[in-house]
């Protein structure tokens, strides 16, 4: 296993060559972006998982040499992958407390970014994975709960809204499913220094109080059979005859 330097070093290798994976928190009932909440992962994932499923039922035909699908639906699709976290300085003083002038210090010299609060980073995803209780009117009675906000998973110019039928080329609305933490290294004094976060997210299709089923559209069509269009290229192996 490499060390804890020499993985920082590759990690800020890999992630200054790759664009950014983002989260954008969506507001309950409208689903509208949450203002200033796109947030972009430390580092780019070294892979990423992309499953759908799909669901036939299967009719035995007696005397039939095969039998007969009729199709259901179509299965959940699921994106996955590990997000790794990792800092190079402990941003606490001796009594445990955000070293302010530290921290600033990191700023200036543009390093920040290789040395942020994990902590932070674990809170920021975890909210994902939590309800809100909300009080009723005259604060009596059973709280309302209020789910996990949904989410907008962006990975620029990755296609994955388009190949999940979705209207956004490179973008899915979604919920986290999973969300597991992994401390491979700490500083003496507890503070995390490089983390793994399992993640997993689902696509919706809940939408603004609407339900809109991804579908194959006449645009994923002409992606395919014709010349693409403004974000895609036909996809071509023979030349056209």
């Amino acid at each position: 296993m490499p060390t804890v330097p020499a993985l920082t070093d590759v990690l800020a290798t890999q992630g200054e060559k790759t664009s950014g994976v983002y989260i954008t928190e969506l507001e309950h009932v409208t689903d509208a972006p949450v203002e200033g909440s796109t947030k972009r992962f430390q580092w780019f994932p070294e892979t990423l998982t992309d499953t759908k499923a799909i669901n036939y039922q299967q009719k035995e035909i007696p005397g039939g040499s095969l039998p007969l699908y009729q199709w259901i639906n179509s299965g959940e699709r699921i994106i996955s992958f590990t997000a790794q976290f990792t800092t190079d300085v402990n941003v606490l003083d001796p009594d445990g407390k955000k070293d302010t002038t530290l921290h600033t210090r990191l700023v200036d010299e543009g390093s920040a970014r290789h040395n942020i609060d994990i902590r932070a980073a674990i809170i920021w995803l975890r909210r994902f994975m939590h309800p809100k209780y909300e009080a009723n009117e005259g604060g009596k009675g059973v709280p309302i709960t209020v789910a996990p906000r949904k989410i907008f998973l962006s990975i620029p110019n990755s296609g994955i809204g388009t190949s999940g039928g979705g209207i956004d080329p490179h973008s899915i609305y979604a919920i986290m499913n999973q969300c597991d933490v992994s401390y491979e290294d700490m500083f003496p004094n507890g503070m995390p220094r490089v983390v793994s976060v399992q993640l997993s997210f689902v696509q919706v299709a809940q939408r603004a109080g609407a339900i809109i089923f991804p579908s194959n559209t006449k645009e994923m069509d002409d992606i395919v059979h014709k010349d693409g269009d403004d974000t895609y290229f036909a996809y071509t192996v023979l030349p056209k005859s």
